[in-house]
């Protein structure tokens, strides 16, 4: 009796997936076509001019209205105000750490706000007015 054995396509589909994952692979790995990719959005520099009248704006309207502020509630509604319109600004590169600074101040003269600390809001004030210092443009 003779077996009769039925020859199978199934080999043949194995090997031409095979080479089609390595090429699929070399054509994605290769390194000769660096991919760059696009932005979605184009890049906007940030006028540094404006920041610093918009900046100086916020810390006199701060001082104004935490100076006439008549008890904890309404100096800490200020706070939350100024660090709220701090944080809309866009920021020049070369001021990004007076940026950091003043969002750092007034968030820990909020915490002292809440916490009954007003010798620490004294404090802070203080480190407000040393940053006016070294920025001469943030005084008018």
């Amino acid at each position: 009796m003779r077996y009769y054995h039925r020859h199978s396509f199934f080999p043949f589909v194995i090997v031409l997936l095979s080479i089609l994952l390595a090429g699929f692979m070399f054509w994605t790995l290769r390194e000769d076509s660096p991919q760059t990719s696009t932005p979605s959005e184009d890049v906007v520099l940030v006028d540094a001019g404006a920041y610093q009248a918009d900046l100086s704006n916020i810390l006199q309207t701060f001082d104004e209205r935490f100076s006439s502020a008549e008890n904890d509630g309404e100096k800490l509604v200020v706070a939350e105000t100024a660090l709220a319109s701090l944080l809309l600004l866009r920021v020049p590169v070369e001021y990004k750490d007076l940026h950091i600074e003043l969002a750092v101040a007034f968030n820990q003269i909020q915490t002292a706000l809440k916490g009954e600390e007003p010798s620490a809001v004294e404090s802070l004030l203080a480190k407000i007015e040393v940053l006016r210092g070294e920025y001469s443009w943030l005084v008018q």
